[in-house]
């Protein structure tokens, strides 16, 4: 038997979305308490879950954070809160509406599975999942870039009818984490924003544990964050530049800390920095091309905590 807490950060004016999303978990008897982390809402967080939900088979608790940070700080301050009660933690976010009953999972719920559920159009998720081909890191890449990777590209199948893959990372939102795991890891703190989920769960795979992605629950996005859409580097920068800073610098950083070679990592980040110094150049954009070094340059002296202008 396994029992489930659930976490949700949410923040300003989206309790449209945490409503929704609170809804969509009711039918899963699993699910014993809801702990709801205001990370800085513009509304009276226990007020309104009080108005809008009287009866519900779990509990739902509220974790205040005075001073608004990132996700990282908020799921860290979460995690201390964890009732030890329950079995595993369900982390989502406030527009992850739960689609299926996670009983259809329960064959691969297990102490050393890390387990996220299916959030069509995630990438790279969602493609490596069609494919049926297990998610791996990509050696020595930089900014996701690798000379022999690009070299060797072929097209994915996307005909798998696997109801599971297994992959090397993962990200937060949809994935149920065995309890046992806070006892053993930590998420970093000082990414503050971006890739710390990839981070903290390449680490959990380091120690031993198994990380699937599964279709037999999935997972809906009812909003659309910044990062999904489908932008370049430079609408990306000014549309915000700090959020891009703490993505790039933390993804450089990231990279840096799993190279296996020091040669082809510097090959890639040459040939990278290369083809975007001149794409910055050729439509003069000095301003943004200042904050993407900054995030690179940062990013390789594996320099985290808050953005500095």
């Amino acid at each position: 038997m396994f029992s489930i807490q659930v976490i949700i950060l949410t923040y300003k004016n989206r309790f449209h979305l945490l409503e929704q999303v609170i809804k969509s978990l009711s039918g899963n008897e699993e699910i014993k308490d809801v702990l709801i982390v205001d990370n800085g809402c513009d509304y009276n967080l226990k007020d309104m879950l009080a108005a809008s939900f009287q009866e519900l088979k779990f509990n739902i608790d509220t974790l205040i954070i005075n001073e608004p940070a990132g996700t990282t700080k908020g799921l860290s301050m979460a995690f201390e809160k964890i009732n030890q009660k329950n079995t595993h933690v369900l982390i989502l976010d406030d527009d992850n509406l739960l689609q299926g009953n996670i009983k259809e999972a329960k064959s691969m719920i297990s102490d050393n599975i890390i387990l996220n559920f299916l959030r069509e159009g995630r990438e790279p998720y969602t493609s490596f999942f069609k494919s049926g081909k297990n998610l791996k890191l990509v050696n020595n890449s930089f900014m996701g870039f690798s000379i022999i990777s690009y070299l060797r590209f072929q097209s994915q199948s996307i005909n798998s009818n696997k109801s599971s893959i297994e992959s090397d990372y993962l990200p937060y939102g949809g994935t149920l984490i065995p309890l046992k795991v806070f006892s053993k890891l930590n998420i970093n703190k000082d990414f503050i924003l971006y890739h710390d989920d990839i981070d903290f769960f390449y680490r959990c795979k380091l120690n031993d544990y198994k990380l699937f992605i599964t279709n037999k629950c999935k997972i809906i996005d009812i909003d659309i964050s910044w990062h999904d859409k489908k932008l370049d580097l430079l609408a990306s920068i000014k549309l915000n530049p700090e959020n891009t800073y703490y993505a790039i610098r933390n993804k450089v950083y990231f990279e840096k800390s799993v190279k296996k070679n020091d040669i082809v990592f510097f090959m890639n980040t040459i040939a990278w920095r290369t083809v975007y110094f001149f794409k910055f150049f050729k439509r003069r954009k000095t301003q943004e091309y200042k904050i993407l070094t900054k995030a690179l340059n940062d990013g390789l002296k594996k320099k985290l905590g808050q953005y500095e202008k």
